[in-house]
């Protein structure tokens, strides 16, 4: 089968755009690096956690801010309302993340303490947003940060 000019052409358009932005995102200017993602985000939480009798799952939310420096460290603190009932004002947090140059990471905020909160998350360089999950056992939890502030 014979395939026209214009055909090839509009082919090669199309790989170019569907592999475009990965290539970007491995070394472009919106590389997924700390250094990139480096800055002040607004943080919201919500979801269930087993805070209730006998482990069982109540709604949880939380609000905040966290900042993050060219290293992958991160710090913040939030304010945190559990099943309506228990309200914790100005929680911290520290943690170091590990991101991948294709925009996946990890974090461990208070790492080896009772409060330790383990995160999957992916970044999105276009709109300055993370999407994460927490992925402890008895909690189902999903986060949005917004950046506000770049830190260089």
């Amino acid at each position: 089968m014979k395939t026209s000019l214009p055909i090839a052409y509009l082919m090669i358009v199309i790989v170019a755009m569907v592999f475009a932005p990965a290539a970007q995102a491995q070394g472009g200017p919106n590389a997924c690096t700390n250094a990139a993602v480096a800055g002040t985000y607004t943080v919201t939480c919500s979801g269930f956690t087993a805070a209730g009798p006998a482990g069982s799952l109540v709604p949880m939310m939380q609000v905040g801010l966290a900042t993050g420096d060219a290293d992958g460290n991160w710090s913040g603190s939030v304010t945190i309302n559990i099943g309506g009932q228990t309200v914790i004002p100005s929680s911290k947090v520290t943690g170091k993340a590990s991101l991948n140059s294709d925009c996946t990471g990890t974090i461990t905020y208070n790492k080896g303490t009772t409060t330790e909160l383990n995160i999957s998350y992916v970044v999105n360089t276009k709109t300055d947003e993370t999407f994460g999950l927490v992925t402890d056992k008895g909690t189902v939890v999903s986060c949005v940060l917004k950046r506000v502030k770049f830190d260089k």
